[in-house]
């Protein structure tokens, strides 16, 4: 007969085996309301479409890839046309195998600190910087729709990442 003590140390080590992830955990099932299919691999950034924008093929949610290749929803063409200079979409089959960052909030806008050339993307309560003039183009920001802001203003606003092509 086991001792308690046997006992216990066989079923952690048989817990161990089935709790720890294997290979089997990038193919992990996971339900997506965009339609993914079951069972499909997880979603993965994808950092050589940064700067993107991107459809998913057959659905109206349109995302841009930002720089470490996450998507991120464009909630409503408003919130596209206060950020962006063009509408120039990537029609993609299986972009919801690139992973979700999450939405840009509704009253996101574009920011220059006054008296400097420091630009800002403001959405969902934070700033992230944007390192200079070609990755503003890279991104297809709309110079036009950038409005200027106090530094007492930015300080404000919690600095997030600083975004670079």
């Amino acid at each position: 007969m086991r001792s308690p003590a046997r006992l216990l140390a066989a079923v952690s080590a048989a817990a161990v085996l089935v709790l720890v992830p294997g290979p089997a955990a990038a193919r992990a099932v996971h339900p997506d309301p965009a339609g993914a299919q079951v069972g499909a691999p997880a979603p993965q950034p994808r950092p050589d479409l940064k700067g993107q924008r991107v459809r998913c093929e057959g659905g109206p949610a349109t995302f841009l890839i930002d720089p470490e290749g996450y998507r991120r929803g464009i909630p409503t063409a408003a919130v596209g046309t206060k950020l962006f200079a063009d509408s120039v979409k990537i029609e993609m089959n299986g972009c919801d195998a690139i992973s979700l960052a999450g939405y840009f909030s509704q009253d996101a806008y574009l920011a220059r600190q006054e008296r400097s050339f420091n630009l800002f993307l403001i959405t969902n309560g934070v700033r992230y910087g944007i390192a200079n003039a070609a990755t503003f183009d890279a991104f297809h920001f709309d110079w036009e729709k950038v409005i200027v802001l106090s530094s007492a203003e930015l300080k404000r606003i919690p600095l997030a990442a600083t975004w670079r092509i």
